[in-house]
């Protein structure tokens, strides 16, 4: 098959029966005989219009002016998503929230006589807050086989990591980011699990029962069930044990160690008196409502989120970022309790952004090749990218200057109290804060300054425009949709 005059989707060869391709700001997808079959039956489904309703599966639907090219048979529109991200960037709650947009869907397509052909996190994107299926094709009748081939996917991408954060405290991020398909094996994560842990909810059956199953089947003239004699019953054992399942997973609760940010107030209180704070709350307000109404942020170094939820007021969607779990995860669950349905919690670290992964390194999209925030929020964030991970001013800033058509920038002069003590203990010949001076001088390669806002005597709110007009690296590789406000998938 070919694009029809598009781009090839570099995540989307697996599956044979159909492949995504994006032109301009519209993603299509291509489906042979076989995938057009699947989808015909779906679509023709009462279970379809449903989920489109709800808004569990992206909004998809046939292009009545786009021309299907041999072999394809028949071409699918998405509606593009604004942000692609991957479990190993979702905190606890949205890793949670997408497991059981999953197992909900399964309880509506089992008994309509539909199944999911695989259980891979890859499968779940987020609109904000909101988690959507976005593969199609992974949707296919269940032609007398009510089984779910792709369980063990499910376990091993998602509910495994939320059962090590949530009975051992342990963050998951780094070693998905790590494993092959983004799973954690379940050979290695048993090994973690001990007898004390075989009364919480779901180690047995989920964990130590499947590693001797999968222990066995590997076993000398084991050979396995014909798959056409899987599951030849009504689907009313799958859906018990999908049931089970759920209870089990919506039942996880995560385990935080307590981190110096848990308590950002009180290093935001030995920073900034009430009147600095203000005028920092009134600065990022101004510069969203001017530089973002209604499009994208990236607040990089968010921690509780106090300005991520000031952006949320104006922006259509704001990604915020950290690289402590516990207390993006906390941002999470504000969020979703003061209704902020815009805002998208990560976990991931400005310093050293999420790489491309996969075949080619091109499955999944480094973290700064996913579309151009109209506003990048670069809060409190130079001292600690300076001082902590060595990494020069300039650098910095050219890096933002490609993230973002604007950013609001927090200097921090090296006579900031905070700073000083970040930089009393490092030995001759690390990276430093520069002086004013010369901060604005690096400022003149890459921004114009269109305005600045002293905050304290030693802390200043610089609002910046981008001299770069291409944006990141791979902005033509992965083109952001109309207006520049949301990267095609």
């Amino acid at each position: 098959m070919n694009g029809s005059g598009g781009r090839w989707d570099t995540a989307s060869f697996r599956d044979a029966r159909g492949r995504v391709y994006v032109k301009g700001s519209r993603v299509f997808r291509a489906l042979t005989p076989a995938g057009a079959e699947d989808w015909r039956a779906l679509s023709a489904s009462p279970a379809w219009g449903e989920l489109q309703e709800q808004g569990k599966v992206v909004r998809t639907w046939a292009p009545p002016d786009v021309d299907v090219e041999p072999p394809a048979v028949c071409v699918l529109e998405h509606a593009p998503l604004t942000v692609i991200t991957y479990a190993f960037e979702w905190p606890f709650s949205l890793l949670q929230d997408a497991a059981l947009l999953y197992l909900d869907l399964l309880h509506r397509l089992v008994p309509a006589g539909f199944t999911l052909i695989d259980g891979t996190s890859r499968n779940v994107m987020f609109e904000g807050m909101r988690p959507v299926f976005i593969d199609v094709l992974s949707i296919v009748p269940s032609r007398g086989r009510a089984v779910w081939f792709g369980l063990n996917q499910f376990l091993e991408t998602m509910v495994y990591p939320l059962m090590l954060a949530a009975y051992k405290g342990m963050p998951y991020h780094a070693w998905l980011r790590g494993s092959a398909e983004l799973a954690l094996p379940t050979s290695d994560v048993a090994r973690l699990f001990g007898w004390r842990d075989t009364l919480k909810p779901g180690v047995v059956t989920l964990l130590k029962l499947k590693r001797a199953l999968d222990r066995f089947a590997q076993t000398e003239g084991f050979t396995p069930p014909p798959a056409s004699q899987a599951g030849r019953e009504d689907g009313r054992l799958l859906v018990h044990t999908l049931t089970r399942l759920r209870s089990v997973v919506a039942s996880l609760k995560p385990r935080f160690e307590k981190t110096p940010w848990t308590s950002y107030a009180d290093c935001v209180a030995a920073n900034y008196d009430d009147d600095a704070r203000s005028r920092k709350r009134r600065t990022v307000d101004t510069a969203v409502s001017r530089a973002a109404p209604g499009g994208v942020v990236w607040d990089l170094g968010c921690n509780t989120g106090e300005y991520s939820t000031i952006a949320a007021s104006h922006a259509r969607l704001v990604v915020a970022i950290d690289d402590d779990h516990g207390v993006v995860d906390s941002l999470c669950v504000a969020a979703r309790t003061q209704g902020l349905h815009n805002l998208l919690p990560l976990v991931a670290d400005a310093a050293w952004p999420s790489p491309g992964l996969g075949w080619d390194a091109a499955e999944c999209r480094p973290l700064w090749a996913r579309g151009r925030a109209d506003l990048v929020l670069a809060l409190a964030l130079q001292h600690h990218v300076v001082l902590t991970r060595h990494v020069p001013c300039e650098l910095l800033l050219q890096t933002l200057a490609r993230l973002g058509r604007n950013c609001l920038f927090e200097y921090i002069a090296p006579q900031d109290p905070q700073a000083q003590r970040m930089s009393s203990n490092l030995a001759e010949g690390h990276q430093q804060l520069p002086e004013r001076s010369e901060f604005e001088a690096i400022l003149a390669q890459w921004f114009r300054v269109e305005s600045v806002t002293e905050v304290t005597g030693t802390r200043s709110l610089y609002m910046l425009q981008s001299g770069i007009v291409a944006g990141v690296p791979a902005a033509e590789e992965f083109p952001a949709s109309a207006g520049g406000r949301g990267s095609a998938w």
